[in-house]
């Protein structure tokens, strides 16, 4: 366990009354330092609506970084997508300590803000076998609904030997203090489950990166994104040494496969994977519905169900009536992320340990809904979440409809005669909404931009205020809050 300092300052706040009313329980969500190239150091931001305070713990301090980039096992600790960052965390003590899982990392974070003391959780402090090594840990997690003092937890095992994957699940005390492991699976899959939540008597999961693909020429059914994109590149780097005279092999692949000149005979098909595989009828494919699955823990019995679009990820519950609507993503990611269409929000019942799929929402102009929430407002259930970049939809669950919508500052999409090439290839990062929360009572919406902090009045459809996050020092001024950008695409109640 790697343990580093942090610091802690406070900021006061001047959020409304009726808001501060409505929000019981603080809100944790992330920054990150402009020069922290390992997007590693996390800085934890809380908004405590009854203080009207905003506590910001970082961890990008001198004294940590050269701890990070002398350790043995430094290549850890680098984060290596840009839209990667912390996604869940779970309180142990009330204004002392919690976890953060992060997506896709071998890693996640205890931390003791009271005592500035961050703990680091790598595959090390668990039982693993001598040529076990952890790939990733679940990035969302959730405590034991049956008794809160546990949660559950899965990671992604990769034997060096054999280069065999196994998930390994586990039911662990908040403070780390027991771990159990529950049940272990083969796996073929690049991460640990998105998401492991134990509904009932069964652990819920979703696999979120990992898009099954079926090339419509062949008929041929891909795994994994990461295949698809070895069968086309593979395919065309034969064509290329056919036009240049070359005897292809598997080695001179691997090697040459990034060559300069490849990537120009590459370039010469299409600007892009998306291009090429569309401009080239013997690469075009189809995405394959993505699917959710529960473990039951009685049996350890394994069931998946099928999602409308191919990467399902965040479930979220109808606290009255135990539906369940799981966010099923329309994209994949080839490279980079590309979008083929609308998302969609299921709605599924569970019923005697069975899942069926009710209904689904979707809309012509709603891409990725990244984060969805359930709640109630005047005796109805509702859904609200954020399409592609800023459009803010309402949706009534009685019948999966959209209520209405609203785009957050600026219309970027009203104009456009096809979102998902618009959406693709427009740089759109500066006006990206995913983070959303509703209060307890839900007559506000909480969402964040890359420099507010925004409530949304569900009964008025209006902006009620908004609060910059970045602005001010800690009060030595060593730590200036300009200096640091938003890192959060989920945010979470402390309780």
């Amino acid at each position: 366990m790697l343990e580093l300092q942090t610091k802690t300052f406070i900021v006061s706040t001047d959020i409304l009354p009726e808001i501060c009313a409505a929000f019981k329980k603080p809100i944790v969500f992330y920054l990150k330092h402009k020069n922290d190239r390992r997007a590693f150091f996390t800085t934890f931001v809380i908004l405590d609506f009854q203080k009207k305070e905003l506590t910001y713990v970082t961890s990008y301090l001198p004294e940590n970084i050269p701890l990070i980039e002398r350790h043995p096992q430094s290549e850890l600790f680098q984060i290596k997508l840009s839209n990667t960052n912390p996604h869940c965390t779970l309180q142990i003590e009330k204004d002392k300590s919690f976890l953060t899982f992060v997506e896709t990392t071998p890693y996640f974070f205890k931390l003791n803000y009271q005592k500035n003391l961050m703990q680091v959780y790598t595959g090390d402090d668990f039982d693993l076998k001598p040529d076990e090594i952890v790939a990733s840990f679940s990035p969302t997690v959730y405590k034991d609904e049956d008794d809160p003092a546990y949660f559950y937890f899965s990671s992604l095992v990769v034997s060096e030997e054999t280069k065999n994957k196994n998930l390994y699940f586990y039911r662990a005390l908040l403070d780390l203090s027991k771990i159990e492991k529950i049940h272990t699976q083969p796996a073929e899959v690049r991460d640990s489950p998105h998401v492991i939540r134990k509904i009932g008597a069964s652990l819920f999961g979703s696999d979120f990166l990992t898009s099954r693909c079926k090339n419509l020429q062949t008929g041929e059914i891909f795994e994994t994104n990461r295949s698809y994109m070895l069968y086309v590149y593979k395919a065309l780097y034969k064509k290329y040494c056919e036009k240049n005279g070359i005897t292809y092999s598997e080695q001179d692949f691997q090697a040459n496969n990034r060559s300069a000149s490849f990537n120009s005979f590459c370039f010469s098909k299409g600007k892009d994977f998306l291009e090429i595989c569309k401009r080239n009828s013997e690469f075009s494919f189809s995405p394959l519905p993505g699917s959710i699955f529960t473990l039951n823990l009685k049996t350890n019995v394994r069931k998946d169900v099928a999602t409308t679009f191919c990467a399902p990820a965040h479930f979220e519950i109808d606290n009255k009536t135990g539906d369940i609507y799981v966010s099923s993503h329309n994209f994949s990611n080839f490279g980079k992320i590309y979008f083929f269409g609308p998302a969609a929000i299921d709605h599924f019942q569970l019923k005697n340990g069975e899942l069926t799929k009710l209904s689904t929402f979707s809309h012509p102009d709603g891409y990725r809904f990244t984060s969805h929430k359930v709640f109630s407002w005047e005796g109805r259930t509702y859904l609200c979440t954020f399409g592609q970049p800023n459009r803010l939809f309402f949706i009534d669950t009685e019948n999966m409809r959209v209520l209405f919508y609203e785009d957050i500052e600026e219309d970027l999409l009203s104009q456009q005669t096809d979102i998902a090439n618009f959406i693709n290839y427009t740089p759109l990062e500066a006006f990206v909404i995913k983070t959303i929360e509703v209060s307890d009572d839900g007559q506000f919406i909480f969402f964040m931009s890359y420099d507010y902090i925004y409530f949304y009045s569900f009964p008025e459809r209006k902006i009620v205020q908004k609060i910059r996050y970045t602005e001010g020092t800690s009060p030595d001024g060593e730590i200036v809050l300009a200096d640091f950008n938003k890192q959060t695409t989920h945010v979470n109640y402390l309780f």
